[in-house]
């Protein structure tokens, strides 16, 4: 388990938990909203990842020019005050372009709330519990599929 680097650009963001679903806000536009996975095939929000000098990331969706967390929910806004930057663990050894999402100080990272993959699921910020086993491995609620988007 490594932190990765990916360079700045355009992104698709998917959950591993359940069959996959795209993570993005809906399309409307109040000052900031809680991060979500659609339905496989429904909605494919782009992520423009912006990385910073100190190797963190700044990700923004849909208009929305941060993301941060409230009350442990992972949310878009256009506040910059509510903006946190974020790491990517890379867990390649469990497939191509698998990561977690993890806070800049490690406590948190991005996790679904529902397996099914026929509804949304909440993105929220827990804990990343991995697997005691070398190398170590997450679980799928945790897992996101990070994948460049051709410009």
């Amino acid at each position: 388990m490594s932190m990765s680097i990916l360079g700045s650009g355009l992104y698709t963001i998917t959950s591993l938990s359940g069959e996959g679903g795209a993570a993005g806000v809906p399309p409307t536009k109040p000052a900031f909203q809680q991060v979500v996975t659609f339905p496989r095939g429904e909605f494919p929000s782009q992520w423009k990842v912006i990385r910073t000098p100190q190797g963190t990331y700044i990700l923004s969706t849909m208009g929305y020019s941060f993301t941060g967390v409230e009350e442990d929910r992972v949310n878009a806004t256009i506040y910059e005050e509510q903006n946190q930057e974020w790491i990517f663990t890379s867990f390649e050894h469990q497939g191509k372009d698998l990561y977690a999402i993890e806070l800049t100080d490690r406590s948190k990272a991005w996790t679904t709330d529902n397996p099914n993959a026929n509804a949304r699921a909440v993105i929220n910020a827990e804990p990343l519990r991995t697997t005691k086993s070398l190398p170590p491995q997450a679980f799928p609620p945790q897992l996101f599929q990070i994948q460049r988007v051709l410009e």
